[in-house]
């Protein structure tokens, strides 16, 4: 069932901005570009240095709450949702 406050509601809703649409999509600005970038991306970070190249991850609310501990010892971390 459709109504026009509904078809009015749905005409309004943006695309993400990540959907590109049309000549937009394999524009030859965009691919130029995209060449250019993969050119010099590998001396974008220039170092051996673990500290700097290492992956990591962290929790954005990590609180007592958030935290088992047993013996004085953390066991697990919860709440890993994003907001």
């Amino acid at each position: 069932m459709t109504s026009s406050t509904g078809t009015q509601a749905a005409a309004r809703q943006k695309s993400p901005r990540w959907i590109l649409s049309g000549s937009m999509a394999l524009s030859e600005a965009h691919l130029s570009l995209l060449r250019k970038y993969l050119r010099v991306a590998p001396y974008l970070l220039l170092t051996d240095d673990p500290d700097l190249v290492a992956s990591t991850i962290w929790h954005t609310d990590l609180c007592a709450g958030n935290l088992f501990v047993d013996k004085g010892h953390i066991t697990s971390v919860i709440d890993w949702l994003g907001p």
